[in-house]
């Protein structure tokens, strides 16, 4: 019967307007101790608070007046076949981790109809639940364990609770035959899916005894998950109000391998402990990552003290070999020389760089999050011993529908895209052209974080230093009125085609080289 009532509930919402004819129930919580309800649902179009308003009030006309208050979470998610692909490889790492070593990425197949293809970005979408169809291939030995456990009925029901679509799921089996000539040739390169962990100490309850006193790393969340173990060492805690007037707290954090921030709700028992909370303090986590206004979004559900260890060091994950050969991107030599260069006599390069070699790169990409942002095109330049030597570069497809923002940003658009490689594709040969340099960008945090999760999904890692331009020419140069890339090239006389990776590398190489002249040293080193 419950059932039933909340097909009528969900009808009478999506009466309420257009734009709510595929909304779905996604998550229903009851607290008895408080009779209240939190009510999440999903949407494919933007809920203005109007509209969330008019829900909110259905919701409090249909649910029993039993409940003293009834919250409602609206999220906005829409379906498209790199989000699917990704949230079903995350759902069996998760969920079904004595099958999930059997499937890549590739191995996973999803099948877009063209209708939804069509109206990806458009409010004008079909009303009528869209069927998504997906297939999974696996070695044949492990079908039986697929079916055993329905892995694909129990997949088909996460992913419609998680998109406004449904989902019919197909297995593929495959013979495994092993080609013992190869394996005598090249090495046996290994993917890894375990995630790494931290053992905190002395945990101490605040809220509620999570029960671990371990959590994985922060540069290891990868997308939505249900239930992630997270601590660290707090960096900020913000205390805010939502439009209804509760309050909650944004906790910022730290494992030593990457930052996030939390949002935690308030509860009155707890109130006055976490309003307490400061930097520097241990902290250990319970939560859920989703995603909310197209980014990947952290609820802390529990939360508790710990001691981080000090002398805690990140544990490096064992990436592939380079390979041996170049397959989709090739470097080309590089010498360039003005009318002016022509008859003068070559300057000596600067005394730092000697002995060394650098890759300066850029990444163009789909927006500005690196947890769920793909990558459109990269660039890079190489300088040893002073002088750039090469260049590499290509455009890549992201697998998602470039917005007309990014492409007036960017001149990239959907076409120039669409028969370039995936990133997948081209990981290996950026990984071959970077290994063994210092990495260098413009604001290379945002540059470093998309190389790193792309290419960490192909088991390639990169633990090379870093060195950021920015934060360097704010150092060498602090009296210009801002340090953009455009801004310092200019200062040096340095011409080039603004926001195109490869432009944007050969510039920041020929800035970095400069920059380093006029000091007399490299920038700091990051990691």
């Amino acid at each position: 019967m419950a059932g039933e009532k909340l097909k009528k509930l969900l009808y009478r919402i999506r009466s309420l307007d257009d734009r709510l004819a595929r909304a779905r129930f996604n998550l229903v919580e009851i607290y008895p101790e408080s009779r209240s309800v939190r009510v999440t649902m999903i949407c494919d179009n933007t809920v203005s608070d109007e509209l969330r308003a008019m829900m909110l009030d259905v919701l409090n006309r249909e649910l029993p007046a039993s409940f003293k208050k009834i919250a409602l979470d609206v999220k906005k998610i829409r379906s498209d076949e790199e989000l699917v692909r990704r949230e079903i490889f995350n759902y069996l790492k998760e969920n079904c981790k004595s099958v999930a070593h059997s499937v890549t990425r590739e191995d996973i197949i999803v099948n877009m109809p063209k209708t939804a293809e069509k109206g990806d970005l458009s409010d004008e979408r079909a009303t009528a639940p869209t069927v998504i169809s997906f297939s999974v291939a696996c070695d044949k030995d492990m079908a039986g364990q697929f079916e055993s456990h329905a892995t694909l009925r129990e997949i088909e029901g996460y992913l419609a609770r998680t998109f406004c679509d449904d989902f019919r799921g197909e297995l593929i089996t495959r013979d495994v035959e092993i080609d013992f000539s190869v394996l005598k040739e090249k090495p046996v390169q290994i993917d890894y899916v375990n995630y790494r962990s931290i053992k905190v100490d002395e945990v101490v309850k605040l809220d509620d005894l999570i029960g671990t006193d371990r959590a994985i790393y922060i540069d290891d969340v990868s997308g939505v998950m249900d239930s992630v173990y997270l601590c660290g060492e707090i960096l900020s805690v913000r205390e805010r109000q939502t439009s209804a007037g509760k309050p909650y707290y944004l906790i910022e954090f730290s494992d030593k391998t990457g930052k996030i921030v939390g949002t935690y709700f308030n509860k009155k028992a707890t109130e006055a402990k976490v309003r307490a909370l400061a930097e520097g303090d241990g902290i250990i986590i319970q939560g859920s990552l989703d995603m909310f206004r197209d980014r990947l979004s952290l609820t802390i559900k529990k939360i508790n003290y710990c001691r981080f260890p000090k002398d805690f060091v990140p544990e490096r994950k064992p990436s592939k070999l380079a390979p041996i050969e170049y397959s989709y991107i090739f470097p080309e030599r590089l010498a360039e020389y003005t009318q002016r260069e022509m008859f003068a006599a070559e300057a000596p390069p600067p005394a730092p760089m000697l002995g060394k070699t650098f890759v300066v790169f850029d990444v163009e990409t789909t927006g500005t999050e690196p947890l769920t942002d793909t990558v459109t095109e990269i660039g890079a330049v190489k300088i040893v011993d002073g002088r750039i030597t090469e260049k590499f570069g290509s455009l890549i497809n992201p697998g998602v529908k470039i917005s007309e923002k990014i492409t007036s940003l960017t001149g990239i658009d959907n076409a120039m895209v669409a028969d370039k490689p995936r990133f997948s594709q081209v990981t290996g040969d950026i990984y071959k052209f970077f290994e063994g340099a210092i990495l260098v960008a413009h604001n290379i945090d945002f540059d470093y974080k998309f190389l790193r999760r792309l290419s960490g999904e192909s088991g390639y890692y990169y633990y090379n230093v870093g060195m950021d331009t920015l934060q360097f020419a704010r150092e060498v140069m602090p009296t210009l009125p801002n340090h953009k890339l455009k801004t310092v090239a200019e200062k040096f006389g340095i011409e080039f085609n603004a926001h195109r990776a490869t432009d944007d590398a050969y510039a920041t190489a020929k800035m970095f080289i400069k920059l380093v002249e006029k000091s007399g040293r490299l920038p700091d080193e990051r990691l």
